[in-house]
């Protein structure tokens, strides 16, 4: 069955039994209310009969007499039979003919002044009767019944009312139900409908504001929307990953295999041999580092599997600076020891070295030489600040937004001869966001050169979300 019409049957039918056992219920409650009012109404009668009857002398005498009816404004008929101890008729009103017997009445309660009440079927009419003694020291009982009609026509008119209110209320609710179902039904189709491109690899597919029933609905369209989004976000990125991977492997793999083909193709002497395994050897040594950053970005982009694991700040960048001062060295840059605050990270060691390593690196690689490359570590709160300053011309505005996508190399760097795959901002962001912190690039920096900034959370911090960390404050700092 579709969900338009379960949704609807199942409210039709939901409404139809809440009406039916509520319209039930005010029915009972009516009638015994009605009977209720017609028994001491009766009573009454009886009581005020069998007081007048037992005073007089003689055989009781019961004459026709009509009452007030206690449901309508009018008059009605009363029956009255004065029954003797052993059943017989003593008197009776000429209108019940004949009498019904008092066996038929069933047995009074001894004590029972009150009596009985009951109603009773006579020659077809339908009589609400009080059976009684007729006093408390004579053996006599005593009949008293009115008719039932107006209790009964009353009951009627309420059966005939509320049989009309339940169809048209089922009705109303059917016909709404039907309207809700299909307004609901129609934007779980619209949902389904997206969700089914998607799967198809449409990734321009959206929901939008096709959605016409409840705010959940239109909520989960826009959840979805966010959601599709995301994975077309995403998957350019890995796209774009991929095509860049293999450009960056195609260039070496190439440069190599057109060393060994020209080492080949004709007798060299040793030399000549050796200068062509040299480069060869060289080649293989990039793709072996760009293997490596690979393995180590894609393990960083995995969620931490330590997140207990603490180490020692001044360990880590005293391992960091040690990396990297052979590269420095090289340049002729000199890199600074800076006073470390005695605080404890959260991370594993070799990571964290690894990540502010790749920041000295970048910024040895922008700064020509002579030049010192300066890192500061600051307390902030419950956090650690480290910063990474060269002494370079600095992030182009254009680059800025850029510099931590995989891959990615700045205007100068493409016009230069600087090596490096681009992948050392990517892996010291990922590594930082790992452990619960994160790096940017301080765009209020106006000092010359290039400002990096770690931020990672202290060990006594709570440990943070296996999510990714928040996104780095680039606006803020800029």
């Amino acid at each position: 069955m579709r969900l338009k019409h379960r949704l609807s049957l199942s409210l039709t039918l939901v409404a139809a039994s809440v009406l039916g056992v509520s319209f039930v219920t005010a029915y009972l409650v009516v009638a015994r209310e009605e009977t209720r009012h017609l028994d001491e109404s009766i009573r009454a009668e009886a009581k005020a009969t069998a007081f007048v009857l037992s005073k007089s002398a003689g055989p009781p005498r019961v004459e026709d007499a009509r009452v007030e009816d206690p449901e309508r404004p009018k008059r009605v008929p009363r029956h009255v039979v004065v029954y003797a101890a052993n059943g017989d008729v003593l008197a009776s009103t000429s209108k019940l003919s004949p009498p019904p017997p008092l066996s038929a009445l069933g047995d009074l309660e001894p004590g029972d002044e009150d009596g009985s009440t009951q109603t009773l079927t006579i020659s077809g009419r339908t009589l609400r009767a009080v059976v009684m003694p007729l006093a408390r020291d004579r053996t006599e009982i005593l009949l008293y019944a009115v008719s039932q009609g107006t209790v009964d026509e009353d009951l009627a008119y309420l059966e005939r009312v509320f049989a009309l209110l339940f169809l048209g209320a089922t009705t109303l609710t059917g016909v709404l139900a039907r309207w809700l179902g299909t307004r609901l039904a129609s934007d779980v189709d619209a949902i389904a409908s997206v969700a089914r491109s998607v799967a198809e690899g449409q990734l321009t597919a959206r929901v939008g504001g096709t959605l016409r029933g409840s705010s959940e609905t239109a909520s989960l369209g826009r959840d979805l929307d966010h959601m599709i989004a995301e994975l077309e976000r995403l998957i350019t990125i890995q796209r774009t990953f991929v095509s860049h991977a293999a450009h960056e492997l195609r260039s070496p793999l190439a440069t190599l295999r057109g060393e060994l083909q020209l080492a080949l193709r004709r007798p060299r002497s040793a030399e000549e041999y050796k200068g062509s395994i040299e480069e060869a050897l060289a080649e293989t040594e990039a793709l072996i580092t760009l293997a490596q950053d690979l393995l180590v970005l894609a393990r960083a982009q995995r969620a931490p599997t330590a997140a207990s694991t603490e180490s020692r700040l001044d360990e880590v960048l005293s391992d960091a600076v040690r990396l990297a001062r052979g590269p420095a060295e090289a340049r002729g840059v000199e890199l600074s020891t800076p006073a470390t605050p005695d605080a404890r990270v959260r991370g594993p060691r070799a990571d964290l070295a690894r990540l502010f390593r790749n920041l000295l690196d970048n910024a040895v690689a922008h700064s020509p030489p002579g030049a010192r490359v300066e890192l500061s570590a600051t307390m902030v709160g419950q956090r650690v600040s480290v910063a990474v300053v060269d002494a370079g011309a600095g992030v182009a505005a254009e680059d800025a937004d850029e510099v931590f996508a995989a891959f990615y190399r700045g205007a100068k760097d493409r016009s230069s001869d600087a090596t490096g795959a681009g992948l050392g901002l990517p892996i010291a962001r990922e590594i930082a966001r790992a452990h619960g912190g994160d790096v940017w690039l301080d765009r209020a920096w106006s000092r010359g050169g290039a400002r990096f900034v770690v931020e990672l959370p202290m060990a006594s911090e709570t440990p943070p979300d296996s999510s990714r960390a928040a996104a780095a404050p680039d606006d803020a700092a800029g």
